[in-house]
């Protein structure tokens, strides 16, 4: 029950972490100017999503890795 747990706040903490991310990867571009391509440009769109999805997932892998190796008994 707890490595459920475990992947779950692995999931939303790589999901933070991949926001923060994209925050940094994109902040030269004003938030106008994201939407727009957004809109427009579905490479984009698809290139982010993914990033920030790839992002959450090995933050799942890490916490369960984590967990199982440190934090459950033998």
């Amino acid at each position: 029950m707890m490595v459920y747990l475990s992947a779950i706040a692995g999931l939303i903490c790589g999901f933070f972490a991949g926001q923060a991310l994209l925050s940094v990867i994109l902040r030269g571009y004003s938030r106008q100017e994201i939407l727009e391509k957004m809109k427009g440009d579905r490479g984009w769109k698809l290139k982010y999503g993914l990033l920030n999805w790839a992002v959450s997932l090995a933050g799942t892998f890490l916490f369960v890795y984590i967990y199982r190796h440190y934090a459950a008994g033998p």
